[in-house]
């Protein structure tokens, strides 16, 4: 079976319109105070590096989507004493608060733009093997070319509808 119309589309879409998404979502975050290094993750740039061996990614939208990982997260890093952990996000806000109450072994990263490059930029660098998304923070090429990687992938605290299920597995 053949890439679906849809994604196509949007594979279209996201690239004519990445110039100016990219830009605006700059610009965004350093009115918000943050520094434009950090700002750059949006297109896939990390402005950290990969830590050596396992990294599972957890990758959240709000501010209480990007809390709601904290407590997992430090009990996963109890039990696996050599994983690492990311967290995306895609607010200042939830950067803000996220990364003064990181777990040891934790990074947080802004989310990239939901298009080729920035992703596979962020793909690259990161190499997460594992990726889990938090509620229904779904975006159709993320979640396509995290799976074509081969990383392991799984919904948490989802709430779809059966509807929407059916569309996503199309």
């Amino acid at each position: 079976m053949g890439t679906p119309f849809l994604y196509k589309a949007w594979v279209a879409a996201s690239t004519a319109i990445l110039p100016i998404a990219g830009r605006q979502s700059m610009a965004k975050l350093r009115r918000a105070g943050v520094e434009p290094s950090r700002a750059r993750e949006k297109l896939g740039h990390a402005s950290q590096p990969r830590p050596d061996g396992t990294l599972i990614w957890f990758h959240a939208a709000s501010v209480g989507e990007s809390l709601s990982v904290l407590a997992p997260i430090d009990r996963m890093g109890r039990a696996l004493p050599q994983a690492h952990f990311l967290i995306t996000s895609g607010t200042a806000t939830s950067a803000r608060l996220v990364g003064s109450r990181l777990p040891p072994r934790t990074r947080h990263q802004f989310a990239p733009l939901d298009a080729p490059r920035p992703l596979k930029r962020f793909l690259i660098h990161w190499r997460p093997d594992a990726a889990l998304f938090v509620e229904s923070e779904l975006w159709p090429q993320m979640l396509h070319r995290t799976h074509a990687r081969g990383t392991a992938m799984a919904l948490i605290n989802a709430r779809l509808s059966q509807r929407s299920i059916a569309r996503w597995q199309k």
